[in-house]
């Protein structure tokens, strides 16, 4: 069927899904890396003798979307996967790789593409791919990292990514997951020169992000997302701020759990020009009423927490009491809030118990959240 396909889509570009060593079919490209040139598995760029090989092969230069998953289990996968891209890629624009499988490879990370992927542009690497394996990096204007923890402790590897950034002059949009490897092992500061959105997932704890924070260097950053879903006892103490980001207006901080008063405090340290902030609660059964609650105990800490701010959105119903003291609280300091974004089943209530505030109160429109990047 893929054989048919390939040959009635001629001259047609198209998108391929791989699932390396998950069924007999595919077990024809690994091989021992005893069996590679010189035993070493980043030197065999050998024609592959599995079906699916012969039959991809010839067509693979069509490919504009390629997204490999390699099973935790069977063969090397650096040999799987050298095997593979050694087919050109011409017009490659997507990449996904992702390798769960533990590999340590001493001689560096793998480049794959070198001389066909000049047009890749949307890059993710997952688990051990993230650590090993290094495609044309000059054009991709969107990058996904995945860094296992059990390989965050190998310093070289961070440096090497870390350096890659430097040279990645269209990069717009990254998004990081477990963002502690950077924060512990990353060897101090980090600079991205050109990214305008960011998406951050620190799965332990708050105070990773903060710390995170502290090393960037990110002059044109514009939009950052922080997704947390841990209940983080972060510390009465905030990390002395390094990195301003003087363009940055949008926050969007996501959880299941509370964000704490001096999670809070910590992150307007950092983000102190933002105009617009959104706390979402991804719990079962939302319950802003929380953040709500947090925030105001941050702006009685200091006064002044994100002086810039007009735009505040939230997710969750019955916040009419909590929202109006918000509203309240940042007009008495002289930074009102302009416009409340709302789910669409609660602004008609929010409308009518608002209605005293009159001209002065905020204006009220439906929560929509932006699309994030597919991958």
């Amino acid at each position: 069927m893929l054989s048919a396909y390939l040959e009635r889509s001629q001259p047609a570009p198209f998108d391929l899904f791989a699932e390396i060593g998950y069924n007999e079919q595919c077990q024809g490209m690994s091989r021992p890396a005893s069996e590679s040139n010189n035993g070493n598995p980043l030197n065999d760029v050998g024609q592959c003798g599995s079906p699916f090989c012969k039959i991809v092969g010839p067509h693979f230069s069509r490919c504009q979307d390629l997204r490999i998953t390699i099973a935790n289990h069977g063969g090397d996968p650096m040999v799987q996967l050298c095997i593979f891209t050694s087919f050109p890629a011409p017009i490659l624009n997507t990449l996904h790789v992702s390798m769960q499988k533990q590999y340590a490879n001493p001689s560096g990370q793998l480049s794959i593409f070198g001389n066909s992927g000049g047009r890749l542009s949307r890059l993710s690497l997952m688990g051990t791919a993230a650590m090993n394996v290094l495609p044309p990096l000059n054009m991709v204007t969107h990058l996904r990292l995945s860094v296992p923890k059990r390989l965050s402790h190998n310093p070289n590897k961070l440096l090497v990514l870390k350096h890659a950034f430097t040279e990645m002059h269209c990069l717009d949009h990254l998004e990081l997951s477990n963002i502690s490897c950077w924060v512990h092992h990353g060897g101090g500061l980090l600079t991205i020169p050109t990214i305008r959105t960011m998406i951050l997932h620190s799965p332990w704890r708050w105070s990773d992000a903060l710390y995170f924070l502290r090393v960037l260097t990110a002059p044109l950053l514009e939009d950052i997302t922080i997704r947390c879903d841990a209940y983080d006892l972060y510390p009465s103490h905030v990390p002395t701020a390094h990195a301003t980001f003087p363009r940055l207006q949008n926050l969007r901080l996501i959880s299941q759990m509370e964000v704490r008063p001096h999670t809070l405090l910590g992150l307007s340290t950092f983000t102190s020009s933002i105009t617009e902030l959104y706390l979402t609660d991804t719990s079962l059964i939302p319950d802003p009423r929380r953040n709500l609650h947090n925030l105001d105990v941050a702006h009685g800490l200091r006064s002044s927490m994100w002086h810039c701010l007009r735009v505040f959105g939230t997710n969750g119903m019955g916040l009419a009491d909590d929202l109006q003291h918000f509203i309240a609280t940042r007009a008495t300091m002289g930074y009102p809030i302009r416009k409340l974004l709302l789910p669409q089943q609660c602004i008609a209530q929010i409308v009518r118990d608002f209605s005293a505030f009159g001209e002065e109160g905020p204006q009220i429109a439906e929560l929509i959240y932006p699309l994030e990047p597919e991958w």
